[in-house]
């Protein structure tokens, strides 16, 4: 059988951002939002921009697409391979570069507002929402704590400092923790208080394949 000229393609580089935050329970939350052509829920992400990393890119794509600000890890969450739409028909395959993004804050404006929707779902529920099986099982392991993008490391980095801190404080009635106050997200993640899911292996599988899939990309992958 002879390859068709579309498979023979090597995928283009795009960088992209999974923004998550923790919930009140110790659970995890990411934000997806619509595609402007098809209206299908996607992560933020574009092209690799010249004079950025490609973390840095994938930051200022949350920033265009989303409005979104926070903290970007410098490591790979993973990579997945799609094809992207092009403006006057056809497509292209990509293999975007994914980074984990830990949101701080929604702006009130940003440049494609009006342009998309977006939505914080629960890790299973993201996963069902978009369609390429790659990124749903890139979510489905980051959430389950096997690629969190550097968010595990930052948590117990805090709680660290938490411990500490509580070590030295007096220990006077007057700065005692009450009884009935909650844990706090992050303390509570640390904690290992990480939602489950049965597709995990699917998402430690997607890890794996990404490294292959990026073997095919036509650019190497910027060094951050």
């Amino acid at each position: 059988m002879v390859e068709s000229k579309k498979s023979r393609r090597k995928p283009r580089k795009q960088v992209g951002v999974l923004p998550y935050r923790w919930t009140d329970d110790g659970g995890w939350e990411i934000y997806l939002i619509t595609s402007r052509e098809t209206r299908r829920w996607v992560i933020p992400k574009g092209w690799p921009m010249k004079g950025r990393t490609a973390s840095g890119a994938a930051t200022q794509e949350a920033f265009e697409e989303a409005g979104l600000v926070g903290k970007t890890a410098k490591q790979l969450v993973g990579t997945y391979v799609y094809d992207k739409r092009l403006v006057g028909g056809g497509s292209v395959p990509c293999a975007v570069l994914v980074y984990g993004m830990a949101v701080e804050k929604q702006l009130d404006d940003w440049p494609e507002k009006g342009q998309r929707d977006g939505h914080w779902f629960k890790p299973a529920d993201a996963a069902e929402a978009v369609q390429e099986d790659g990124l749903a099982a890139l979510i489905l392991g980051f959430a389950s704590g096997g690629g969190d993008g550097g968010a595990r490391k930052a948590g117990s980095k805090a709680a660290g400092k938490a411990k500490e801190a509580d070590a030295q404080a007096p220990k006077s009635s007057s700065a005692a923790k009450p009884s009935g106050a909650k844990a706090s997200p992050k303390q509570k993640a640390v904690e290992g208080q990480r939602p489950t899911d049965q597709r995990v292996s699917e998402g430690q599988g997607s890890r794996q394949g990404g490294a292959a899939a990026l073997a095919n990309v036509g650019e190497a992958a910027t060094t951050v």
